[in-house]
């Protein structure tokens, strides 16, 4: 009887960490607040496909790059680059359908989900 209480306690703990996770959140289509960016998230778990289009010069770009978590609040994005990679590590913050991206160097980035 303990041990069934005991493993009853220990999934409750589980669905509860599972259900507060942010990497559940991120997956989808976001528009940053004051730019011309679009970043969508396609992918569940710890990593997944990231596609961001932007204003450029001649008209919009796209670029595909990929994601991965380093923990629940700290991310990674990688797009190619003509001289290599462009990698970013952000924290990661939500707050309804806002997501903010703040660089570990750089000014952080305010993102509204679409709907």
């Amino acid at each position: 009887m303990k041990r069934m209480a005991v493993a009853i306690a220990a999934m409750s703990v589980l669905i509860v960490a599972l259900a507060c996770s942010n990497q559940g959140k991120l997956e989808g289509e976001w528009h940053r607040v004051n730019g011309n960016e679009t970043l969508s998230f396609f992918g569940s778990g710890k990593s997944g496909t990231v596609v961001r289009v932007a204003a450029g010069l001649f008209g919009p770009t796209q670029e595909e790059g990929t994601f991965s978590w380093l923990d629940d609040t700290s991310i990674r994005l990688e797009f190619p680059g003509l001289l290599g990679p462009e990698v970013a590590i952000s924290n990661v913050a939500f707050s309804g359908d806002r997501l903010t991206l703040k660089p570990l160097q750089g000014q952080a980035a305010e993102y509204q989900r679409s709907k």
